[in-house]
């Protein structure tokens, strides 16, 4: 499994594509978000298997359980599975341009905002974010509503903010 965070690394084809020749060849981070995103669907899938099963060892009749397991199939299963198959395809991308955030498997969607945009960004971390190690990222930038705004399950966030905070800034630790 390729890591979450990937710096200057090879680009998947589909982030590629969004991308400039400046941007994919320049510096760059390419992260994935953290497998937390997912916790909950996957969780009430593995559960919910776990109850059917349960039930179908009480149920004597074969017809029955079978109904049962694709009720708990269209309901939960796929819903699990399109969770994960999001989440595979979901990147954050930060170029010395733009900061890119492309989400979704059958609906895509890329928001972006330039670099030179941003005038403050702030990065959270919630208790459970904090354990696991995620964090979410709030840009914020001058005037109207921007399409990019919130960028949440971000894992390693204090390296990915350092890496941000230096292609802003990046005379910033020089004395």
């Amino acid at each position: 499994m390729k890591p979450l965070v990937q710096e200057n690394g090879p680009l998947p084809m589909d982030v590629s594509k969004k991308l400039t020749a400046k941007e994919q060849n320049g510096p760059h981070i390419l992260v994935r978000m953290h497998p937390a995103c997912i916790a909950w669907p996957v969780l009430r899938t593995v559960l919910t298997f776990a109850a059917i099963a349960v039930l179908g060892s009480w149920v004597a009749s074969a017809k029955l359980f079978l109904f049962m397991f694709v009720l708990w199939f269209i309901f939960f299963g796929i819903r699990g599975l399109l969770s994960f198959a999001n989440w595979a395809v979901d990147y954050f991308v930060v170029t010395t341009d733009r900061v890119v955030l492309i989400t979704g498997l059958l609906d895509r969607k890329t928001a972006m905002m330039p670099l030179a945009k941003v005038t403050d960004m702030t990065m959270e971390q919630p208790l459970a974010g904090r354990l696991f190690g995620y964090g979410v990222f709030v840009i914020e930038s001058a005037g109207q509503d921007q399409a990019l705004r919130t960028v949440p399950f971000v894992p390693d966030p204090e390296y990915v903010d350092l890496w941000i905070v230096n292609l802003i800034n990046p005379d910033q630790g020089d004395d």
